[in-house]
């Protein structure tokens, strides 16, 4: 490529890289003292030509930074100039390339864009400026902030700040949409791909004694959805799982449950639809409790679980009830629906159970995340297994 030497207005022609000429340019210094480079990258929609200034403290780097740009232009490594904000790529990051989302995943992934994104100055960013920097600027911000709670539409803040879990999350879309960008030809690296991501807390698995079981069900015998608590406490079963059962889902000849769907909160009601994994469809066997409680109130079809309109019970007016049921049976204030899961899973294992029989009751995607849950709970159920193999093996 020629280019153009101009210093104290003295022209020469030299020859970068020995490569056939693209476009002349120029290179001069300024009264500054700073060298400046031009060259022509080719002509717009119009035919004028598109020229490309590079800046440097010496004449070498400037030349140094001209044959790095041809290079990478003649690779095919370069992408057109564009002032897209990271705030709108996302958007249509999310809305053209991910529509094969769940309904519930999409919809939460949009108030995490909305909630956490587009609330932040990183939102205004373009992404061809975006740096590793910016990101992790903002994932650390973040996890500074208080949650906020939303109850009967009411937003308030919590004492707790955002979990590390819904931070790395937010850096999971980030770093997504960026991907796409790169396939787009729009940027040429991902920036998101060099942050430290925060670390995951473990939260404590909390289960139920059995004095506060016996409390929580003597305070919900005589409500409608005291069968649902039993089934949750006898199965295992998610919330979703439990008031998405269906009278056809029960088979009274056989003693068992068939999951086949879950009922999931969206906007503006619920909806039914079937679970994220294979191992969470499954067929489990009831117990004579289970079975006695449900053929009290036997029907032909439909939801198990309704309102007194007919309607599937909305799985945060279950939580609400619960919470009702945990407070008036003196439990613990952070005591969750979530840990009748965790009291039936703790129960089955401490009783001997083996951990692939646990991992097919429970639906978890495999032994390993069991086992990486419930560590606590296996080492007391090896401490059973010794203490009857000590029992078996005579002293002498």
């Amino acid at each position: 490529m020629l280019i153009i030497r101009l210093n104290n207005r003295n022209f020469q022609e030299v020859n970068l890289l020995g490569r056939q000429s693209k476009g002349r340019g120029t290179i001069y210094q300024r009264e500054d003292g700073y060298w400046i480079g031009q060259i022509t990258t080719g002509r717009n929609e119009f035919g004028k030509q598109i020229r490309k200034t590079f800046s440097a403290k010496s004449e070498a780097e400037v030349v140094a930074k001209i044959n790095e740009y041809q290079y990478k232009q003649d690779k095919g490594d370069l992408v057109d100039s564009n002032t897209i904000k990271l705030g709108e790529w996302i958007q249509e990051w999310l809305k053209e390339y991910k529509g094969n989302l769940r309904q519930t995943t999409r919809e939460n992934y949009d108030n995490m864009i909305q909630t956490h994104i587009l609330t932040h100055s990183i939102s205004k960013i373009q992404i061809q400026k975006l740096s590793t920097s910016h990101i992790q600027k903002f994932m650390n911000e973040k996890s500074k902030e208080k949650r906020i709670i939303i109850k009967e539409n009411k937003k308030t803040t919590s004492n707790e700040n955002i979990s590390p879990r819904t931070v790395n999350l937010l850096h999971f879309l980030i770093s997504s949409s960026l991907e796409q960008a790169i396939r787009n030809e729009l940027i040429t690296k991902n920036p998101a791909k060099y942050c430290k991501k925060l670390a995951n807390e473990k939260k404590e698995i909390k289960a139920l004694t059995t004095e506060q079981v016996i409390a929580l069900l003597e305070t919900a015998q005589k409500h409608e959805l005291y069968p649902a608590l039993v089934i949750a406490l006898h199965t295992g079963l998610r919330r979703g799982e439990v008031l998405g059962l269906t009278w056809e889902n029960i088979n009274f000849d056989e003693d068992t449950m068939n999951i086949t769907q879950s009922l999931v909160k969206i906007k503006g009601g619920t909806k039914l639809q079937e679970p994220k994994t294979k191992s969470s469809k499954r067929i489990l066997p009831m117990t004579d409790t289970v079975i006695e409680l449900l053929s009290i109130n036997k029907q032909k079809t439909g939801l198990i679980f309704q309102t007194r309109n007919n309607q599937p019970v909305h799985p945060r007016s279950f939580q609400r009830t619960f919470s009702t049921w945990c407070k008036n049976a003196g439990l613990p204030k952070e005591t969750r629906l979530h840990d009748l899961r965790h009291t039936f899973a703790t129960n089955i294992i401490n009783a001997g159970i083996d951990i692939k029989t646990a991992q097919s009751l429970t639906g978890h995607a495999d032994t390993r995340t069991l086992l990486d849950i419930y560590a606590h709970t296996v080492t007391a159920s090896q401490r059973n297994a010794a203490n009857i193999i000590n029992g078996l093996i005579p002293k002498v």
